[in-house]
Order: structure tokens, then C-alpha cells, then sequence
């Protein structure tokens, strides 16, 4: 059995403190993402808790089903964003392999239940949410909390102008590796 350390000696041997960093993103005054269903006002957590995604542990093989699906869609998607395209295929899959919708169903649970809000995810589903309803639902869901599913950056486009222009690293010129008997003009045998 090992020794707990005194909690003098615990803070000079911190590199941080992650309480001390929760607290003061909570102070910051992130309020809890709030709306309205069916005349009932939901809550849902201001971070998300790390145990919601639990359920997705052991899915790979359905979700790579999805994203091969949202990708195929997604070059004829008409400007819509990734994020979308995935929503749209999972909520117009009837048959995804139940695995994958249950870990979907926990994860909804997960993230409305609370000490606070015991059963508010059976109060939302009561509610009969439409596909449509789940895809507006997941896409708030995504932009609260900062997750993004692929999105690329644009590129820049060009350099800016202004830097220094690059010199040569050899002195040699291509004409004299150039073979005997043909010009450096001209085009070398096709193969």
C-alpha cells in the first residue's frame, strides 16, 4: 500500500491543476445549452461529459458504414457541410445495424439525464422527434460543443509575395548531364 501525499507536498509536484482550470471555464460564464421541445424547456450540460461518447466504443465497423455512405453523398451533396451530409444518412438509415442506434440511444441518454434532469431524454423521445428534428438537434449539438466532423480549412491560396527567392544548390547546368549525342532541346525517346 502506498502513501497518499500530504496535500502540500501534492501541489508543489502538480504540473497543473485540471479542478482549478474546470472551474475558472465554469466562472467564464458557459451557461448550459438550453431549449424548447414541445412546450417543455430541455437542458443539456454545458461541456460535454466525456462519458456520452462511452457507447460508441466498439462501433467502428458500422460507423465506417456511414461515413463510406456520407462520403458518396457528399460529392454530390449541393454545398451542404460534412457535418450535415452525416446527420442526414444516420437519420435516413432504417437499417443501420441496431448496435450503432443503441449506442446512439445511450448516448442521447447520457447527455440529457442528469441529477438535475432525471429523465429527460424519455421526455424528448415522448415527444416523437422526426428525422429532421434529430439532424437540427445533432447539428446545435456539434456547433455547443466544438466537435466537427472533418470540416478542411480553405486552402490560402498563394504564397505572400515578399520573401526571399530561392537560389540554385548546384552550380552544374542541366547541359552537361545532358547525354552524348542529343540536343538539350530535344524531347528524350517515349518509352
Amino acid at each position: 500500500m502506498t502513501d497518499t501525499p500530504s496535500p502540500a507536498l501534492l501541489d508543489d509536484d502538480l504540473d497543473f491543476d485540471l479542478d482549478s482550470i474546470a472551474a475558472q471555464r465554469r466562472e467564464g460564464g458557459r451557461r448550459p445549452m438550453r431549449f424548447r421541445w414541445r412546450n417543455e424547456v430541455m437542458e443539456l450540460p454545458s461541456e460535454l461529459p466525456l462519458d456520452v461518447l462511452a457507447p460508441l466504443k466498439g462501433q467502428a465497423s458500422s460507423l465506417s458504414l456511414v461515413f463510406a455512405e456520407a462520403i458518396g453523398a457528399g460529392t454530390s451533396g449541393g454545398g451542404r457541410d460534412s457535418t450535415e451530409i452525416i446527420l442526414s444518412v444516420i437519420a435516413s438509415k432504417p437499417d443501420l445495424p441496431s448496435e450503432l442506434v443503441d449506442a446512439v440511444t445511450e448516448m442521447g441518454r447520457r447527455l440529457f439525464n442528469s441529477e438535475e434532469h432525471p429523465e429527460q431524454w424519455e421526455r424528448f423521445i415522448a415527444g416523437r422527434p422526426s428525422t429532421d428534428d434529430a439532424v437540427a438537434l445533432g447539428r446545435k449539438l456539434f456547433d455547443r460543443y466544438g466537435v466537427t466532423l472533418g470540416e478542411a480549412s480553405p486552402s490560402s491560396g498563394s504564397s505572400p509575395a515578399g520573401g526571399r527567392t530561392s537560389s540554385a544548390t548546384s552550380g552544374a547546368s542541366t547541359t552537361a548531364s545532358t547525354p552524348e549525342g542529343s540536343s538539350p532541346d530535344q524531347a528524350p525517346p517515349a518509352s
